[in-house]
């Protein structure tokens, strides 16, 4: 498979605000609100984005445009209801959403996973956290097939969140002492 992640740029955010549009993406991302451009172009800034610890990057496959992923460090954005004392200190957070749906129910999500773990999480941290939708089936299903297991539901606002982590300290090399 040849996909890759390209760095968010501001010519990026029409593309995100046309997935936006579609009905996959409006049922789980801000359901309740109408995404306008102007609404994308705030929300997606690379700029600020970028100020704020998130790297967020388009996916590519084949050279197509086909979703959308983000990573940061959860220490940065701790949730009141999140139970942190039993997670690594170095805690990655992602975020994911394939836009186009033609690539949707045909394992992209589980290949996107493994390869950005494998490039942007492992080497940095000893967990990682997702959080779907607890009705999102389909991702939930995906995250398992890669390894994340359920940690916990938190709510926000009237939506519950299904909580899951993966550890990654297992491939991590010790250096032997000599």
């Amino acid at each position: 498979m040849r996909i890759y992640f390209q760095f968010l740029e501001n010519q990026h955010v029409p593309l995100i605000y046309a997935w936006f549009q579609t009905p996959h993406i409006k049922k789980w991302y801000g359901s309740e609100q109408e995404w306008t451009i102007e609404a994308i172009e705030k929300k997606y800034n690379p700029h600020r984005l970028q100020a704020n610890k998130i790297a967020a990057f388009i996916i590519y496959y084949k050279q197509i445009p086909i979703g959308y992923i983000q990573k940061y460090s959860v220490s940065d954005y701790p949730w009141e209801e999140l139970d942190l004392s039993k997670l690594a200190s170095k805690l990655a957070g992602i975020d994911l959403f394939i836009g186009n749906p033609t690539y949707l129910y045909q394992g992209f999500g589980q290949l996107i996973l493994k390869q950005f773990l494998t490039q942007q999480i492992q080497p940095y941290f000893q967990e990682c956290l997702v959080d779907p939708r607890c009705d999102n089936y389909a991702a939930i299903r995906c995250y398992e097939k890669v390894g994340f297991e359920f940690y916990q539901t938190v709510l926000c606002g009237r939506e519950a969140l299904c909580i899951m982590k993966k550890n990654l300290t297992h491939h991590l090399v010790e250096i032997p002492k000599s």
